[in-house]
């Protein structure tokens, strides 16, 4: 009983929010980064991404919603 609860719980989660990729680089630096997230749109991903950093010393190249597989 407890997995089927478990089952339902992830099924719902995964429908609610939706997976994204973020590729950003910190000023001064070279070395792009990408980084994923699950998110309900845009701005909660980059919510996410900015999460106890500075924004300022960030700047995000894309944004992209991952096709659902």
């Amino acid at each position: 009983d407890v997995l089927r609860k478990m089952l339902r719980y992830v099924q719902s989660y995964k429908e609610q929010e939706d997976s994204y990729t973020v590729q950003w680089v910190v000023k001064g630096d070279k070395e792009l980064h990408t980084s994923y997230f699950r998110a309900r749109n845009v701005y909660d991903a980059l919510d996410k991404l900015y999460y106890g950093r500075d924004r300022n010393t960030i700047t995000v190249f894309s944004v992209v919603l991952n096709p659902v597989s």
